[in-house]
Order: structure tokens, then sequence, then C-alpha cells
């Protein structure tokens, strides 16, 4: 156990705190950790190390921490919520779904957890169980951006293409990611895929042909996109069926003679 005094250790948590807020989760883990050996007791410091463990994908170590902090402080939210997300990354949904239900007994009105059991409800085909409680968490926290990214794949699961892409827009713009970015890109796809893939596969099949090779790496791309996006992945078909339609048509033109 390392001894610091009660002016260092304010200091040190500051710090930490600070460290954590501004992303730079290596230096932030280090000062909690040093916090930790001095008052292995103290809830809020074992919290925060359990953060960044998590952050750092350093799961089970960020679960046993998590615990560590809940057999400290039973009544605090973050760990259970950490280690829902941390179980969901691993795959074992059941696990995740019944720490998260523990963070909602503690704080029924939070936004987070709410929005995050309405996702992993959703990866179970409960679509309706899922829209209720999104409805539940925007209108706690209306700029939560997994609320509405959540959502929006609610809405594309019933076809209401249109509405999806606007919850995700204010996904996007609540949380501008890849993420986000992606899912927006790829639902505005959907409605143009047929004009898009066209055009793309004429112009650089056409390309190949004329010996400029380097287009096919791009038309890949483009395919992928468009065929297998996260959001339209169960389309990825009429994708494949669009490519061979439209090289098909193209090689006639370039042989049949008119």
């Amino acid at each position: 156990m390392i001894l610091l005094g009660e002016k260092i250790m304010n200091e040190l948590l500051i710090q930490a705190k600070s460290a954590l807020q501004n992303r730079k989760y290596l230096s932030a883990m280090k000062k909690y950790s040093t916090l930790v050996s001095t008052d292995p007791n103290n809830a809020e410091v074992q919290q925060g190390l359990a953060e960044c463990l998590y952050k750092l994908k350093k799961y089970q170590q960020a679960l046993l921490v998590a615990q560590k902090c809940i057999d400290i402080r039973p009544n605090l939210e973050r760990p259970y919520q950490i280690r829902s997300y941390i179980y969901a990354h691993m795959g074992q949904y059941k696990s995740s779904e019944g720490e998260i239900k523990k963070a909602i007994q503690i704080n029924q009105k939070s936004a987070e957890s709410l929005a995050f059991l309405a996702g992993l409800l959703l990866f179970q085909h409960k679509v309706q169980d899922s829209m209720a409680l999104l409805k539940q968490s925007i209108k706690i926290d209306p700029n939560l951006w997994l609320a509405r990214y959540n959502l929006g794949l609610v809405l594309n699961e019933q076809n209401r293409f249109v509405e999806a892409y606007e919850e995700f827009k204010l996904a996007y713009k609540a949380n501008p990611s890849f993420r986000t970015g992606f899912a927006v890109f790829d639902l505005f796809l959907l409605n143009k895929r047929s004009l898009f893939l066209s055009l793309v596969t004429t112009i650089f099949i056409l390309s190949y042909l004329l010996s400029i090779k380097w287009p096919i790496s791009i038309l890949l791309i483009c395919f992928y996109l468009t065929g297998f996006g996260y959001i339209a992945y169960r389309r990825w078909i009429q994708g494949i069926l669009l490519v061979l339609m439209s090289t098909g048509i193209l090689v006639l033109l370039l042989i049949v003679p008119i």
C-alpha cells in the first residue's frame, strides 16, 4: 500500500479525472492505480480505474475492478453499466442484459441505460419492447446519440427508412463518429442503390476493359459500402444481381455489333 498525504491524493484525483475526461486513458489509469493502492476502499477511485480499464479494452481487469466498486458501494450505477458494456463486447448478451437492468433499478431515469437495454432487446428481435424503451430514453434526453442511433436501427428493422435516416442524422449530430456517420451514409444509399451501383459498375468495368485496372479496387470498395453496409446488409443479394446485370449489359454492348 502506498501512503500519500490527503492534499496529494486530492490533487492526484483531480489530475486523474481530467485525464479521463480528455481521453488520456493510460495516464488516467496510472493515476487511479496509485490512488487505489493508497485507498482501496474508495468507491469513486475504483470506479475511475474500472472506466479506464474498460476504455483501454482490458475487459477482464475492468470487470474485476467494477465488481470491487460494487462491493464497496452497491448503489452506484456506473459500475453496472461498465460490466454490461463489457459483457456485450464479449458476446455474453444475457449477462449484459442482467447488469444493465441492475443499473436501471438504481436509476430508472438513466437515458443511457435505457437506450443500451433497448439495443440488447433489438438484438433479440424484440422490436416493440426496444421501441418503448427508446421513447422513454429520448423523453429523458432528446440529444443522447445512442438512443437516436438505436431508434434508427429499430425504424430500419420496420422498413421505415426515411424516419430511420432522420434518426441517424440526429445521432451523428450528437456524436460525429465513423459509426454514426457510416449509418447515415449507408441508409442514404439504400434508396439510391440501383442508380448508384449501375453507374459505378458501368464506369469502372468499362475502365477495366480499357486496361485501366486500378478502378477495380474502388469498385470493390463502392460495392462493399452499398451492398454490404451495416444497415443494408440484408440486401446484399440485390447488389450482386445489379452488378451482374450491369456487367452483362455492358458486355453485350461491347460484343454484339449494332
